[in-house]
């Protein structure tokens, strides 16, 4: 009998930081995740990582390469409003269930955003 141990949230999210760091690739996590490191744990499923538009490419491949091989439709939102948002995702199956594990990259196309990259909270 064989069995598969799931996919773990924070194993992939040091998978990905790995990956990111490795390809010289700024980022910075936000979402549910970035909650939990700032001390306020909320339940999430996925790891989101905002990224400048620029390192669309870069930042593909190297979470390409840390399995995260499923591409997901490009999403795009705020049109209407004029504040167009983006988001790539990239999945990797969880070979225990077969579900999904998300890393979603935020276009972070808008000034405030320009930067978030060089800014740390440590």
């Amino acid at each position: 009998m064989h069995y598969f141990v799931a996919l773990d949230l924070i194993e992939e999210l040091e998978t990905v930081v790995t990956a990111m760091e490795g390809a010289v690739v700024p980022y910075a996590v936000c979402g549910g995740l970035a909650l939990g490191i700032l001390g306020y744990p909320r339940a999430t499923i996925d790891i989101d990582l905002l990224i400048d538009p620029v390192d669309v490419a870069a930042a593909r491949a190297a979470i390409t390469q840390a399995g995260f091989d499923i591409p997901a439709r490009q999403m795009v939102f705020g049109l209407r409003v004029g504040k167009r948002r983006e988001v790539l995702r990239l999945s990797k199956l969880d070979p225990a269930n077969g579900s999904l594990l998300t890393v979603d990259l935020l276009l972070a196309g808008d000034e405030p955003f320009r930067g978030v990259g060089e800014r740390s909270t440590s």
